[in-house]
């Protein structure tokens, strides 16, 4: 990815962020769907390698290790990068006359064509593509 942004971030304002899960986790759970919820409590380290196997072990026996496939069920990702100005916002619009929404736009298209392994035009409305191509011709370029 961060060869994409690289080849195709005009202004190098975009780059990869890490992010890190704190060290105690809460832990809100339901015994049952008809039973009031748990109060949450905290998870420490070891609690949150048993709760973590306890779940792969659920889901291992849900498929039947894999037998079985999960049918509509959704996986949640987060992608995180950092877009940064060279200046404050005010200033990137009077002193520049960039608009910070456009660039915003492509870093989104960078990182959504390459997630889904799409070109960018295939994620960009119709009634949006002339204009986000007049912005961003290089991600629309031919083997982009």
């Amino acid at each position: 990815m961060l060869c994409r942004f690289d080849a195709l971030d005009v202004g190098n304002a975009l780059r990869p962020t890490i992010l890190s899960a704190g060290k105690e986790w809460t832990l809100r759970a339901q015994p049952s769907l008809l039973a009031p919820p748990n109060a949450p409590r905290t998870l420490r380290a070891e609690e949150q390698r048993s709760e973590r196997a306890r779940t792969l072990d659920l889901i291992d026996a849900l498929t039947r290790s894999g037998a079985l496939r999960l049918e509509d069920a959704t996986l949640h990702v987060v992608l995180a990068a950092t877009h940064s100005f060279d200046k404050g916002l005010v200033e990137t619009v009077v002193q520049d006359s960039v608009n910070p929404i456009d660039a915003v736009e492509r870093s989104s298209l960078i990182m959504g064509s390459c997630v889904c392994q799409r070109p960018a035009a295939e994620l960009v409305k119709t009634e949006r593509l002339a204009t986000s191509q007049a912005l961003s011709p290089a991600l629309f370029a031919p083997g982009q």
